[in-house]
């Protein structure tokens, strides 16, 4: 080599250190420059496995969650995450509060509200039914049935965009809906198939059978989701999502969270390899397979806890036998367009050389293709180099043979005059036969990238050896795998010899490019600290007035509202951007309020901001949709740069409120109730004490015929005393909830209590006509039924001597809501009773059986459900209806759609 090629080549390779070295402190730059930029701000689900989960310690993990944390590492960013449910989140980003959430599916419904990255997993909906269920296969079968799903969730958008005759019910969570269905509350849920074999799995529902058969046109197509318009988050996450999945980062995730749910539970692998590839495998001398893929195939299979048995044979024999799946994975096989038709591979993590080797002596090694033409040429059967000269025209002088030692020796037996073979192989080849009299060509002739490969569609698999791969990376055990079979091959890169002598001329400037960088980088790193800092204290502010429950408000010194959190939407109906800018005291001015409030509100504000204190005071305004609600306001002031500003807090103690005129309501009931018990309970017990004493004076007389009529007076009282007891028990019980409530269709309900009364009806030849009414009730069908059988009983036992008795049971549905009616031709009540009819113990005839509390009942029951109950009669002998409605019973229905 001459002075001046020496001269070039050492110029060429300082340049080319120069180059690395300034592409290096160019990545550090941009590094230094990205750890200042802000977290992007992002909300999970708290209970979507295997996609988005909270853990018991309180930490964001999942699927989606370490997807979207992966990418954006990968820009160099990092995220925070706020939690809730999928109402919750949504609304979030919704409003702006955050940047992007990390699991969202696709719909039409959404595409005006969110922008959307590319899609990264697909997946179809289920049916979860209980096992004993039959019947069920596909959505045909719902129509008529109770199905629940999670509130705003794509299956709820789904099944409402079509109208299947489903009886749609929704829950807070999918687990809260699995638990229902498990419980009997409805006959299906419908969700995500990934998702309900996780829960499953979790909650050990062993009652619940997900359907084999996917849900026809419901395929979920999962993605980041931003606020619509943000180009910016979008472009960041689609580029991020993008690097991830090229560095396998997520194949190695999707192992860790779905592998276990698709890979069949303790079945032995089987791993397929060539007999005969040194140092990659082969058979050593006892006959047992060895090489660098062999130690690395046992090494993966320790980490994701693999049973693998390793079967080394033919090169072509073991690519029929995974084409045929009679075996799982082949542990190295070289990436093709070709072959990427068949089978999938992972991630490369070897790359190998082809070059052409001759005999010694004779001609030069081939450099290129165009060389070959014209020799008669030999390489292993079904190696990736065949499907390169097939596809170049060389077939027809190409000998293929059962592998690269046999190609090798055919050359030196001189059959061949070049054989094409893998460079370390080749290497592997030399020392084991001792061979010295073949050359390699210098210069490769193809390069391909080494991978473990799986028949097409085994992603599932794939993913988990992907997973074991970068186990093994980052624990450094692939380094010293590879170091020890693979160094001895490797000859020194004269690349970083260069670099060395370089790296003495550029040390100086390096330093003080460094130095200039470490100060750029410890300014930067200080003001994103101060500004992180800032930014966290604004979200936990930000956090403390979104999840309170009480109103929070700042006035500005003009006196309107400058800042208002979410709980103004619950308590006035009005979302907080709508107050903006409003005079506090509008709210608390209504004309029918302003009395009681205004004299409220500045006598008590003036009294504390007097002295700078907060005051608090209860008044009453309006909700947005017009009725009355009670608060109570809590008003203190801060002083800011531009003047006092005053801060409102105001809770709903609207409950508190009810709650204390119902126990002042239930107190006055109840001295009510003592007065009329102790009244009714006195009067058997006096009858019981006078015929004691006249039983003892009796009996002294041994006046045995008194003596018997004595016992029956007393026994009288007694029965009377336990009818009283039992009566009032029954009242103390309604309005318990003993019966899970359900729809009741009225006739049968009327058909039912008919039955009951069967008896008495045939007996007094009563004329009971029902009018038909097409109606479903929902509510506690014992104590419904209550009302109906104490009503009729009624008009059975007070029907009169008229010879042809009738009762009409009946609901208009003319009036504004339906009014249930019993009517009956008996003996009337006076109007002066009207009211005295519905009162405890209340008897218009003494005489009669009962005890006078069968009224009192129905009317806590109607009460139950928030009626009313009254009685219309033309007077004595003149007939009487009772007239009642039920509004909770009707409003509580379930749309059918």
């Amino acid at each position: 080599m001459t002075p001046l090629s020496l001269y070039l080549g050492a110029k060429v390779r300082g340049l080319r250190s120069l180059s690395i070295v300034a592409a290096l402190l160019l990545q550090l730059f941009f590094a230094v420059t990205l750890m200042a930029n802000d977290p992007i701000t992002s909300a999970a689900e708290i209970d979507y496995p295997p996609f988005s989960i909270v853990t018991d310690d309180g930490r964001v993990d999942g699927f989606s969650v370490e997807l979207l944390r992966a990418a954006l590492k990968a820009m160099g960013r990092d995220v925070t995450f706020r939690t809730g449910t999928w109402t919750e989140v949504r609304a979030l980003l919704e409003n702006g509060k955050i940047q992007a959430l990390p699991l969202v599916g696709r719909t039409p419904e959404r595409e005006a509200l969110f922008d959307f990255t590319f899609p990264y997993m697909s997946l179809h909906g289920a049916i979860v039914v209980r096992t004993d269920t039959d019947g069920i296969r596909t959505l045909d079968d719902l129509r008529g049935r109770r199905v629940a799903v999670m509130k705003g969730d794509n299956a709820e958008e789904f099944l409402r965009r079509t109208d299947r005759g489903i009886h749609i019910f929704t829950t807070a969570t999918f687990e809260q809906a699995l638990q229902a269905l498990h419980a009997g509350s409805y006959d299906a849920v419908v969700m995500q198939r990934l998702v309900a074999l996780r829960l499953l799995q979790e909650t050990g529902l062993s009652t619940l059978r997900v359907i084999d058969r996917p849900i026809e046109g419901f395929r979920q197509d999962f993605s980041f989701a931003v606020k619509d318009g943000d180009r910016a988050t979008l472009a960041l996450l689609n580029e991020g999502l993008s690097l991830i999945i090229a560095d396998g980062t997520y194949q190695r995730l999707h192992a860790k969270w779905f592998a276990a749910l698709q890979l069949p539970a303790r079945q032995r692998l089987i791993v397929g390899g060539d007999i005969n590839f040194p140092p990659y495998e082969y058979l050593d001398t006892r006959g047992n397979p060895s090489g660098f893929l062999t130690e690395l195939t046992r090494a993966i299979a320790f980490e994701t806890h693999l049973d693998i048995e390793i079967r080394l044979g033919p090169w072509d024999q073991v690519v029929k036998q995974l084409t045929d799946g009679e075996i799982d994975i082949i542990q190295g096989m070289f990436y093709s367009p070709q072959r990427s038709q068949q089978f999938d591979f992972g991630p490369s993590h070897l790359l190998t050389h082809y070059v052409s080797a001759v005999r010694r002596g004779g001609r030069p090694a081939p450099e290129s293709y165009a060389e070959l033409a014209g020799l008669r040429l030999v390489a292993q059967r079904g190696d990736v180099i065949v499907e390169e000269l097939q596809n170049r025209g060389l077939s027809a002088q190409l000998t293929l043979v059962d592998s690269q030692e046999e190609a090798l020796q055919q050359l030196l037996d001189g059959r061949h005059d070049c054989a094409l073979v893998a460079r370390l192989p080749a290497l592997a080849l030399f020392e084991k036969n001792n061979w010295t009299s073949i050359q390699l060509g210098r210069d490769s002739l193809l390069e391909r990238n080494y991978a473990y490969t799986v028949k097409k569609g085994q992603q599932a698999l794939l993913a988990k050896l992907n997973e074991g791969l970068q186990a093994i990376h980052t624990n450094g055990e692939y380094r010293r795998i590879h170091d020890k079979w693979l160094a001895h091959y490797h000859q020194p890169d004269t690349l970083w010899v260069a670099m060395r002598y370089s790296a003495i001329i550029l040390s100086p400037l390096v330093l003080v490019l460094v130095a200039i960088l470490l100060w750029s980088w410890t300014l930067r790193r200080q003001v994103a600290l101060q500004t992180r800092q800032i930014h966290e204290d604004q979200l936990r502010l930000q956090a403390i007035t979104d999840t309170a429950q009480d109103a929070i408000l700042m006035m500005n010194p003009e006196g309107e509202v400058a800042f208002s959190n979410p709980a103004v939407r619950n308590i006035f109906g009005y979302e907080p951007e709508e107050i903006l800018g409003c005079d506090l005291h509008s709210f608390f001015r209504f004309e029918d309020l302003r009395e009681k409030n205004l004299a409220a509100i500045t006598l008590t504000e003036q009294e504390a901001m007097g002295n700078g204190s907060a005051a608090a005071f209860e008044l009453t305004t309006r909700h947005k949709e017009g009725h009355e609600i009670s608060v109570e306001l809590s008003l203190g002031q801060v002083e800011l740069k531009e003047g006092t500003h005053k801060v409102g807090v105001i809770r709903d103690i609207s409950l508190r409120k009810a709650v204390e005129a119902e126990v002042q309501q239930k107190n006055e009931e109840l001295e009510q109730f003592v007065y009329l018990v102790s009244h009714d309970l006195k009067s058997p017990l006096i009858t019981i004490s006078s015929f004691l004493e006249m039983l003892q004076e009796d009996i002294a007389a041994n006046n045995l015929e008194r003596v018997a009529k004595d016992l029956n007076f007393i026994r009288g009282g007694i029965n009377k005393m336990d009818q009283l007891l039992s009566a009032l028990l029954r009242l103390s019980r309604t309005g318990q909830k003993e019966t899970a409530p359900q729809r009741i269709n009225f006739h049968s309900l009327i058909d039912s209590t008919l039955r009951a009364l069967a008896g008495p009806i045939r007996d007094h030849a009563i004329d009971v006509v029902v009018e038909p009414q097409d109606l479903s009730l929902f509510g506690d069908p014992l104590q419904l039924g209550q009302i109906w059988q104490n009503l009729i009983e009624n008009a059975i036992k007070y029907r009169g001597d008229q010879p042809k008795p009738r009762i009409i049971v009946g609901v208009d549905l003319s009036t504004k809501e339906p009014e249930f009616f019993i009517c009956d031709n008996g003996i009337g009540i006076a109007p002066k009773h009207s009211k005295q009819i519905f009162g405890l113990f209340a008897q218009l005839h003494p005489e009669s059986d009962g005890c006078g509390l069968g009224l009192a009942l129905v009317k806590k029951i109607v009460e139950r459900y928030q009626g009313t109950i009254r009685v219309e009669s033309a007077g004595l002998g003149k007939g009487s209806c009772f007239y009642f409605t039920l509004p909770d019973s009707l409003i509580n229905q379930d749309t059918t759609i």
